[in-house]
């Protein structure tokens, strides 16, 4: 499996059996235990916290490895930056923590893990083979022998709190989002629309950045811009490279959301 569940350090034990046994990623938690992980992180920090406090909230050891599994497949999912005992929710993290996006978002955080993207495009709309059979075409993708059994439950289980079931409890159907709605179903149906994968915002009061920047009224002001605004931490504060791209493109999200071209229809 390609990443670390420790970034910027050595590799977690756990990463390295689950790397050593099979070639292709996936996780070893499901989705809905890591947005559980996801909605800690906001209750401690905001959007980010150290690995210790988060540990602490949800009543586990930092050094733990149920607690680093998690973590890590948080990242899988693309929920999540780990660097030097930190925690921070990335763009899609934000969103699925946010009540107004989080059905896209758990799509979006599904098919990021590669063993279920493959999966789902060789299983869409089909009815769904014997357990056998699904972990044996775990097994042609990468999936060691020993954890097939694993994969194939916590594949199942990620897929049904996505929504792929909601449709037909016995095919995986993509749910469909609001921009694919409001088209007649024509985007394309495996690819997130741009403003998707830059990732939509949060409505202000949900999450607080620490500090408080910028105040004021906002009348006039979309919510969603407003909502940005308010997580702007104050002037002078250091930020990440990687903070100020999520920041920057959650803007470019925003205003692609609101403002679409001439003859891309309302979203």
């Amino acid at each position: 499996m390609n990443g670390q569940v420790n970034p910027g350090t050595s590799s977690s034990d756990a990463d390295k059996k689950v790397r050593d046994r099979s070639s292709v990623e996936f996780t070893y938690n499901g989705l809905d235990d890591c947005e559980e992980l996801t909605n800690a992180i906001r209750s401690v920090g905001g959007t980010g916290c150290s690995l210790d406090a988060l540990a602490a909230k949800m009543d586990q050891s930092a050094t733990g490895g149920g607690f680093r599994m998690k973590v890590y497949s948080t990242r899988t999912f693309g929920l999540c930056d780990v660097s030097k005992g930190h925690i921070e929710l990335t763009a899609l993290g934000l969103r699925i923590i946010d009540s107004s996006h989080v059905k896209q978002a758990r799509v979006e955080a599904f098919l990021n893990v590669p063993l279920y993207r493959q999966m789902y495009e060789q299983l869409k709309g089909q009815p769904l083979p014997p357990m056998a059979a699904i972990e044996r075409m775990m097994l042609n993708a990468g999936v060691a022998p020993k954890q097939k059994e694993r994969a194939r439950q916590v594949f199942i289980r990620s897929a049904k709190h996505a929504g792929f079931f909601d449709i037909h409890s016995d095919r995986l159907v993509k749910p469909q989002s609001r921009s694919e709605v409001g088209s007649g179903g024509k985007s394309g149906e495996n690819e997130p629309t741009a403003a998707e994968q830059l990732g939509a915002p949060p409505p202000p009061p949900r999450i607080i950045y620490g500090g408080g920047g910028s105040g004021g009224g906002g009348e006039g002001i979309p919510d969603a811009i407003l909502g940005l605004l308010r997580l702007l931490p104050a002037e002078g504060t250091e930020m990440t490279v990687r903070r100020r791209e999520q920041l920057i493109a959650a803007f470019s999200s925003a205003i692609a959301f609101l403002y679409p071209e001439p003859g891309e229809g309302s979203t």
